[in-house]
């Protein structure tokens, strides 16, 4: 017992640890022009400040990796969205929390295309890009915005019912051995044969077979 509340304490703990909070993201698109990317996601660590994954898919067959652009973006001036925030930081910031962050898409003549976000205002602007230069003569572009929303994670009281459940299918698991070993390991009762009573006849007198008794002499 001892051993099971120590279990689900260690659970708890675990589940309110602060340490290394990773929290994955999904990115929903808005297209204003064009057709909206299939899908988009990152994880960021608030503890130490950095993108682990960072992945936008075009069309279902591209995949751009944009995890380095994001924990070193290009920025320029002091946009007032991210105020002096800089690095990965300011990345975060852009895609949660800046009104004015865009998505965009140009097609190349070579190549799979460039994908990049950015936030331009007037002190400054912010952006992350696969090919900011154009290099392989840009066709056409797709653009449009987005939101991005934290994946749901267990939290304490989750971990908690976890481990309460835990115990309780420990303990009937414990009770049905219990009882299944008292079963079968209960004394047989035996019946005792019965005493034998043995009968003893009596032999009468002739006398007293004929059911008189001799008359006494005078």
């Amino acid at each position: 017992m001892k051993r099971s509340i120590v279990i689900i304490f260690g659970l708890a703990l675990f589940g309110a640890m602060p340490a290394h909070s990773s929290t994955t993201y999904t990115i929903a698109f808005t297209a204003t022009v064009g057709p909206t990317p299939t899908s988009g996601s990152f994880t960021y660590d608030s503890t130490l400040t950095t993108f682990t994954a960072f992945q936008v898919v075009w069309a279902g067959t591209t995949t751009f990796d944009l995890k380095a652009l994001a924990n070193n973006p290009t920025i320029t001036g002091t946009p007032p969205c991210i105020g002096g925030s800089t690095g990965a930081a300011a990345t975060f910031l852009v895609m949660t929390a800046c009104a004015n962050g865009q998505w965009d898409y140009v097609t190349e003549s070579i190549g799979p295309g460039a994908f990049d976000f950015f936030d331009y205002g007037t002190g400054g602007n912010y952006s992350i890009a696969t090919d900011p230069n154009c290099s392989n003569n840009c066709l056409a572009n797709q653009a449009g915005n987005y939101v991005a929303t934290a994946t749901p994670e267990p939290g304490t009281s989750a971990l908690m019912l976890i481990g309460l459940g835990w115990l309780m299918r420990k303990r009937i698991a414990h009770g049905f051995r219990q009882a299944t070993r008292t079963r079968r390991s209960r004394p047989r009762m035996q019946s005792s044969p019965l005493p034998r009573i043995r009968l003893r006849s009596r032999r009468l007198s002739p006398s007293q077979q004929r059911g008189t008794a001799p008359l006494s002499s005078s």
